[in-house]
């Protein structure tokens, strides 16, 4: 369809210059190997991995910036992962700090002046929230200097900004699509609770999220209070299966899913193969013994615990199954469970996780989780950003960024105590750092 291009499609620096607006700037990151002489007197070749970031802007010429090696980035952002954004104790090494010494400087001189920076990640770097790099001023973040958004298919940006739903949007009511408080461990269908979870989910069940359960209640309220004619989809317990999200997702503006992000152990291999392929001696019957990579990571609804692989009704929508799905009518989708934000990363392709597969899908924009996030935060989180979108009418980017700055500076709290002289202690970042926005950032 219209809004969706190839990633395989080229795409004209012309075209890029148009689509970019005047006060955002593009970084699209690439990892690769680099090919070149171990001595002076070149007589031995060596290969290095290595990043390389392109900046656009409109009316000026793209600039390629040099990152530098792999390796000591790549160490800084999994070293900061492990952190999941707590500050370190006193006389640690801040990993947030030694990611953003490397990556920051070059790209800095390039950037300065613009309002919105689009980041487009490659590899390990899709796994980094560039918001908690430090900022201008002591003891700040680069959160507190721009509005970072991610794009996930550069390729897909001028389509993406070219709105051909405007008329239709008009027309149609403003509708939402609640997902939460899930049973994982039967649907209206699957009710034996003892049945082995699925193969590749590696033995592993996931537990309740009750807290979930408030969170759609209480957006549910906003969303009513907000707009007077709407349609208001909530799919809980049992009900939410697969065949009910296929239905109705397509069907709304909004989407929010609370809701565990899956990811396949480790020791799942994830490729194209047989088992002939593997075992000479191996029969047909065999069957296949390593999974596609989009197989290996999704959303998991109800029955997940106990449905069969490749079902209908399994209880798990793989990335591969949303990046076919047509949810080209969806403008938003928040996906507030946990690690939604990831993938299987691969070099040269990103992640291959939920957002860049609902993206592929149509959906607008889309923001999802980087760690597990305390369920209360992330509740307070989710009011403060929708308040700021739907009441408050803030770009989408915005909206999620003055709602990751509140939580920053107040803790999330409303009290009399934060409103004293005494000023607020900043929370750390694990608290607010952990959702990022991609697609359309307006």
């Amino acid at each position: 369809y219209q809004s969706k291009r190839s990633a395989t499609d080229v795409i004209s620096v012309e075209d890029l210059d148009v689509a970019l607006p005047p006060d955002t700037a593009l970084v699209d990151i690439l990892q690769y190997s680099h090919t070149g002489f171990t001595s002076a007197d070149k007589a031995e070749l060596s290969q290095q991995e290595r990043f390389v970031a392109f900046v656009a802007r409109r009316g000026r010429p793209i600039v390629r910036v040099d990152l530098g090696e792999v390796a000591p980035i790549a160490e800084a952002v999994t070293n900061w992962r492990r952190t999941r954004g707590f500050r370190p104790n006193k006389g640690k090494q801040d990993w947030s700090v030694a990611a953003g010494e490397l990556l920051w400087p070059p790209i800095k001189g390039h950037v300065d002046g613009y309002k919105t920076v689009l980041i487009s990640p490659d590899g390990l770097l899709s796994r980094l929230n560039w918001n908690v790099l430090p900022g201008e001023q002591p003891d700040s973040y680069l959160i507190e200097d721009f509005a970072i958004g991610v794009v996930a298919v550069p390729q897909l940006l001028p389509a993406l900004l070219r709105d051909h739903r405007g008329e239709e949007k008009l027309s149609r009511p403003d509708s939402l699509l609640l997902v939460g408080d899930i049973d994982y461990s039967t649907t209206e269908e699957i009710t034996s609770s003892d049945e082995e979870p699925p193969a590749y989910l590696g033995g592993f069940r996931f537990g309740p999220l009750k807290a979930t359960a408030q969170e759609i209640e209480a957006l549910g309220r906003r969303f009513e209070q907000a707009f007077p004619e709407r349609d208001l989809t909530v799919l809980d317990k049992g009900t939410a299966t697969e065949e009910a999200f296929y239905k109705h997702a397509p069907q709304h503006r909004w989407l929010h899913i609370a809701t565990h992000g899956f990811f396949a152990p480790s020791n799942i291999r994830t490729a194209i193969a047989t088992q002939a392929r593997m075992d000479p001696d191996a029969t047909p019957r065999d069957g296949v013994s390593v999974f596609h990579v989009g197989y290996l990571n999704g959303l998991a609804l109800a029955g997940a615990n106990v449905g069969s692989p490749g079902a209908d009704n399994d209880g798990i929508v793989t990335t591969i199954e949303l990046s076919t799905t047509d949810l080209r009518n969806v403008e938003l989708a928040v996906l507030s469970g946990c690690e939604t934000g990831l993938g299987e990363v691969q070099s040269g392709e990103g992640s291959f996780g939920m957002q860049r597969a609902l993206q592929i899908a149509g959906v607008r924009s889309t923001v999802g989780s980087l760690w597990t996030v305390s369920d209360k935060k992330t509740n307070l989180l989710m009011q403060r950003f929708y308040e700021n979108l739907w009441d408050k009418k803030m770009s989408r980017l915005e909206a999620l960024r003055q709602a990751q700055l509140w939580m920053l500076n107040t803790g999330g709290t409303t009290s009399k105590a934060s409103q004293s002289d005494q000023p607020a202690k900043r929370l750390s970042p694990h608290y607010w750092a952990g959702f990022m926005l991609g697609g359309d950032w307006r």
